[in-house]
C-alpha cells in the first residue's frame, strides 16, 4: 500500500508567501503526491496493491489564511478523483482520499482539515 500523506503548509495572506515557500508546498503537497504515484503504480498494479491519499478539508473548501495551502489540496483531490478513472479498466486497487482531523504540535493546537 502506498500512503500519500507528506505535506506542508505556510498560512497566512496571500501577499505574505515568498516564491520558495511556494515552491516548498507546491512541491511536497502535489508534486510528491503525483511523482510517487506515478513511480509506484506499475508495481500497485502488479500485486494488486492499494493508494491511499490523505487530503484535508482545506480541499474541500478554501479557509481564511490557508490560500496556498488550499490551491495544493484541492489539487490532490482533483489527482485523487481523477485517477481511477483513467484506468478504470484496472479497479484492483482502491484509490480515495481521506478527510479528517489532525493535531499539529508546531501550532499547539488540533486544526479541523
Amino acid at each position: 500500500m502506498l500512503i500519500n500523506n507528506a505535506g506542508v503548509g505556510y498560512f497566512g495572506a496571500v501577499e505574505s508567501y515568498d516564491e520558495k515557500q511556494i515552491d516548498t508546498v507546491l512541491n511536497t503537497n502535489i508534486k510528491g503526491t503525483i511523482l510517487l504515484t506515478q513511480a509506484l503504480l506499475p508495481m500497485i498494479q502488479t500485486v494488486k496493491g492499494r493508494v491511499l491519499n490523505i487530503v484535508s478539508t482545506a480541499g474541500l473548501r478554501g479557509k481564511v489564511h490557508e490560500s496556498l495551502y488550499s490551491a495544493c489540496k484541492f489539487a490532490q483531490r482533483g489527482f485523487t478523483e481523477s485517477l481511477p478513472k483513467g484506468i478504470c479498466q484496472r479497479r484492483h486497487f482502491l484509490y480515495r482520499g481521506v478527510y479528517g482531523r489532525y493535531a499539529d504540535p508546531i501550532l499547539g493546537c488540533t486544526h479541523s482539515h
